[in-house]
């Protein structure tokens, strides 16, 4: 028989929630998509322009009921005023700890994240 203590909404070092699980993992990267350079008629660089902006990362939760919602791929959710969509699930699983759920998430800057059925 198991014994449970504390609550079952905590975060340690993580300051994004989800209904209905425990984020323990969150992990954002930015790129540029469209990287512009000018170069002189001796081949120096003189100027670049960086524009197109790509967010990606993953985000891992515990969920309470071990199960990842079926429409979960293609929804959004909002981090620090950007919003993100889930790209792709993976699930990870040993004998020695919880099931453990890592989203794939990405924004682009010009491109709308918001799905339609």
């Amino acid at each position: 028989m198991a014994i449970n203590k504390g609550t079952v909404a905590f975060s340690f070092g993580v300051d994004e929630t989800y209904t209905g699980g425990t984020v323990t993992s969150l992990s954002l990267n930015q790129e540029y998509g469209n990287v512009g350079e000018i170069r002189d008629e001796n081949g120096a660089m003189i100027s670049k322009r960086y524009d197109d902006i790509h967010r990606s990362g993953t985000m891992t939760v515990l969920l309470e009921d071990a199960t990842v919602p079926s429409d979960a791929l293609g929804t959004t959710f909002t981090y620090d005023g950007v919003v993100y969509y889930i790209d792709g699930i993976s699930e990870a699983r040993t004998n020695e700890g919880y099931a453990e759920y890592t989203l794939n998430i990405k924004e682009y800057e010009n491109c709308s994240s918001v799905t339609t059925a």
